[in-house]
């Protein structure tokens, strides 16, 4: 039972998740899930490579994130085409950022990083859900 909690929390809540195809977390997915009732959030995910952090706010449509990306690992950033649009890296606009760190992206919205201390900013829309009644 704890197990599940954990990984709901790593995978979810706080968006880390370790790849398939390289395990141990040489290898990573970022992509934070913000619940209505849950606008700021940290992560301190233990591996054998020492420990990623990812500190993430939401504060209306504004998000940043904090990310460590620990020495000789990499990170998949996951967005929307929406976020790609708006992100800024260490408060470098995306397209700077990319042609001077040389950053790949994969099927047009998942950005690739290596080791680091990222400030990741964007704009997010935040999914309200409605329930109607009968």
């Amino acid at each position: 039972m704890h197990s599940g909690f954990s990984a709901y929390f790593y995978e979810s809540l706080g968006g880390i998740k370790s790849s398939v195809d390289a395990v141990r977390y040489k290898v990573f997915t970022v992509n934070p899930q913000f619940p209505t009732q849950i606008i700021q959030k940290s992560v301190k995910v233990p591996t054998s490579f020492g420990y990623i952090h990812n500190n993430c706010e939401l504060k209306e449509t504004n998000f940043t994130m904090n990310l460590v990306v620990l020495f000789n690992t990499q990170a998949h950033l996951v967005l929307t085409e929406k976020e790609l649009a708006s992100l800024k890296i260490n408060g470098i606009a995306f397209e700077t950022f990319q042609r001077e760190n040389k950053t790949q992206i994969i099927n047009n919205s998942t950005i690739i990083i290596g080791s680091g201390d990222y400030k990741i900013e964007f704009f997010k829309i935040k999914v309200w859900r409605v329930i109607y009644g009968l």
